[in-house]
């Protein structure tokens, strides 16, 4: 912090951007993500008003960590709004693509932004499907059909299970299909349509 104060007072802005990226790595060591953060977001400044891409996309991915880290999820979810913009206009982070929307619909439920959430989840398995990512795209259908389940929303949770069980299968996850003919037969056997349950358990079963 001293040699930050001398290289601030010299107008030394190599040596400043060298300080704070030392200065916010130490912070961060500490887990004080408070003070990493404020740091990382004034080398963004830096980097931003430098042009410089590169370190854009490093420090927004640190302060995303940072601000997922210390449960700020309103503050990560502006980040990955950033990174969002970046990621859409770069074919080669294009792949990155699920993975960042499905963090984002994490973050909407955080945030009790549900119908964000439901969106969020599905642009995530529909570009997973796109890119035959279809590991990444169950996950996101795992989680839409729990808030589908959560909000009361059998039918659609239903519908959704069924997508579920072509993404398992063409994933080759045998067990990921099994635990999915499991929960399709819970939320019949919770409608009370037992015939349904039966069928699925037995589905599951064979499987």
């Amino acid at each position: 912090e001293q040699v930050l104060v001398k290289t601030r007072q010299r107008k030394d802005v190599a040596a400043t951007q060298a300080t704070l990226k030392t200065l916010a790595e130490l912070h961060l060591s500490w887990f004080d993500y408070t003070k990493a953060a404020a740091v990382y977001q004034e080398l963004l400044g830096f980097a931003t008003t430098n042009g410089d891409r590169a370190s854009t996309l490093t420090y927004l991915q640190q302060l995303d960590y940072i601000y997922e880290k210390a449960n700020q999820f309103q503050q990560a979810l502006a980040v990955k709004q950033k990174l969002l913009e970046i990621y859409q206009n770069d074919p080669q982070l294009s792949l990155s693509l699920p993975t960042l929307r499905l963090a984002i619909a994490n973050n909407y439920q955080d945030l009790g932004q549900i119908q964000a959430a439901f969106e969020n989840y599905q642009q995530a398995y529909t570009s997973a499907w796109s890119l035959q990512q279809y590991d990444l795209a169950s996950d996101a259908l795992r989680q839409l059909i729990a808030l589908y389940r959560s909000q009361g929303q059998i039918d659609a949770a239903l519908q959704t299970s069924q997508i579920l069980l072509q993404s398992e299968q063409f994933a080759s996850d045998l067990y990921g299909m099994m635990t999915a003919y499991d929960q399709i037969g819970q939320m019949y056997r919770s409608r009370g349509d037992n015939s349904q349950a039966l069928d699925r358990k037995s589905t599951r079963l064979n499987s």
